[in-house]
């Protein structure tokens, strides 16, 4: 995902080319807030029962869900057809301040995952809750400080 987002996604395996590039595009665009969205809800978290074991499933629920929005990235990026023009290609010093800006962003979401709790963000807060031999998953508070600070008064 890094590598195709920093080389301006030019590297999917997709062999679309005219308007079916872009419907197609699209719909690989759409699909994860939606699926990723429906997954959250009440009905969502259910269809994730069906994918573990029906005695541990609600354990796994995190996991499951982890692991289908990785599945869903992963199509994004293996099926996306890419463009043969190049709108525009950052070169010299704008190369260097672009590069920078991205590997910061990258630095600031692994932080953001960090302070949101790692076990939740990458589903071994289910594994944990299995280890622990627990029916319900111990859930974090939500995180109210570093890159979640409400209080706007003090930036």
């Amino acid at each position: 995902m890094v590598l195709a987002l920093y080389g301006g996604l030019q590297n999917g395996h997709g062999s679309y080319t005219g308007w079916p590039r872009l419907i197609v595009n699209s719909l690989l665009l759409a699909q994860f807030p939606l699926l990723h969205s429906l997954l959250l809800s009440s009905s969502g978290r259910s269809l994730l029962n069906y994918l573990a074991l029906e005695r541990i499933a609600r354990q796994l629920q995190p996991t499951t869900y982890v692991l289908v929005s990785s599945v869903q990235l992963s199509a994004v990026f293996f099926l996306w057809s890419p463009s043969t023009q190049i709108l525009w290609e950052a070169t010299g010093v704008l190369w260097a301040i672009h590069t920078v800006l991205f590997v910061v962003s990258w630095g600031l979401l692994a932080k953001s995952m960090w302070d949101a709790h790692l076990g939740i963000q990458t589903g071994y807060i289910g594994w944990l809750t299995m280890w622990r031999n627990e029916v319900r998953i111990r859930w974090p508070k939500l995180p109210t400080t570093r890159l979640f600070k409400n209080d706007l008064t003090n930036v």
